[in-house]
């Protein structure tokens, strides 16, 4: 518990809890440890209010309630879904690994692909030198 009164050592002391939070072993020590750095970061609010302590103070509250919902697990520097993209998969919208529809990039494999035919929409100026396409015939009743 931090008994300092001074601003910029209490905002010191909310980074650090903060930190502190992000290394915690279990679900129960980071809720600690991110309530610890809201009181601090309100407390630093009342003395001093800068965009940056309002930034951070927002920011704790929102993850401490993302946190308590337990989502999502907080993060570690070694965890493996923090591995950083290729620069082509961060370039591309594409899903990566396989989905519903299969592997994304291409067709699955053994699919014979001369059974679609790939339809695209006439420009403007084509569309006026042929008026009639897509228009369709008269109807043909039967019986």
């Amino acid at each position: 518990m931090i008994t300092e009164t001074d601003p910029e050592l209490l905002l010191l002391g909310a980074n650090a809890e903060f930190r502190a939070s992000q290394h915690a072993s279990d679900r129960g020590e980071t809720l600690r440890r991110l309530d610890r750095a809201v009181k601090t970061y309100g407390d630093v609010l009342r003395t001093q209010s800068t965009p940056d302590v309002a930034y951070n103070y927002e920011y704790v509250v929102r993850l401490r309630e993302t946190a308590a919902r337990g989502r999502q697990a907080p993060l570690r520097s070694g965890d493996t879904r923090m591995a950083q993209k290729t620069a082509a998969e961060a370039a591309s919208d594409l899903p990566t690994g396989p989905t519903l529809h299969g592997y994304p990039g291409g067709p699955p494999k053994g699919t014979d692909m001369s059974q679609f035919k790939i339809v695209i929409p006439k420009r403007g100026e084509e569309r006026k030198d042929n008026p009639e396409a897509g228009k369709g015939g008269a109807k043909v009743r039967k019986g």
